[in-house]
């Protein structure tokens, strides 16, 4: 390992944003203006996403919080088997074997199991409590909704069956629905 020491920053001097700067570092042919402009937008949709994902995430633990369902230890298992399922095709796609993955969090296998079966329990517990309000409010996915879900799935999952497909795509389609009813 290489170790870096600054002692000392005299001068930061930001470049001019001209045309010719945006040009050679970025290819663009815009104008600064026009390029300005472009990034105060992306910057408003990103707080926007952001306080999206808050509002989402705190409706997601309220349903959590309000759900009281006793869950099957089978249940559970199948849970984690999908979540490990996940955790192995994740590390396969970044070439990392477990064993490197362990080492590199600091936790053993044991506490990674326990983890999997908190995530596990949460994810059911929300998945029953939403399907609770779903009913409560009796939201449904309309035919071009599902078949709009069905395309972008089936290119997403072609290896899953039609059937599990479509039960996906109808439950993606209610909570987007309940989640746009519930955030505006």
């Amino acid at each position: 390992k290489a170790v870096i020491s600054i002692h000392k920053v005299s001068e930061v001097q930001l470049p001019e944003i001209t045309s010719e700067f945006l040009k050679s570092r970025f290819g663009t042919e815009k104008d600064p203006a026009a390029f300005r402009k472009d990034i105060e937008e992306m910057i408003s949709r990103q707080r926007i996403q952001r306080e999206r994902n808050r509002c989402e995430e705190a409706f997601f633990d309220a349903v959590r919080t309000a759900t009281k369902v006793e869950l099957a230890p089978e249940l559970i298992q199948i849970e984690v088997e999908e979540l490990m399922h996940n955790l192995d095709h994740r590390l396969k796609e970044q070439q990392i074997t477990v064993e490197d993955w362990l080492k590199s969090t600091g936790k053993e296998w044991k506490d990674v199991v326990k983890d999997m079966e908190d995530i596990a329990t949460k994810r059911l517990t929300l998945r029953f409590g939403l399907e609770e309000v779903l009913k409560a409010r009796n939201i449904t996915a309309t035919d071009e909704e599902l078949k709009e879900s069905l395309e972008r799935l089936s290119h997403e999952q072609p290896d899953s069956s039609e059937e599990s497909r479509h039960a996906q795509a109808s439950w993606m389609c209610r909570v987007q629905k309940l989640l746009e009813s519930v955030i505006a």
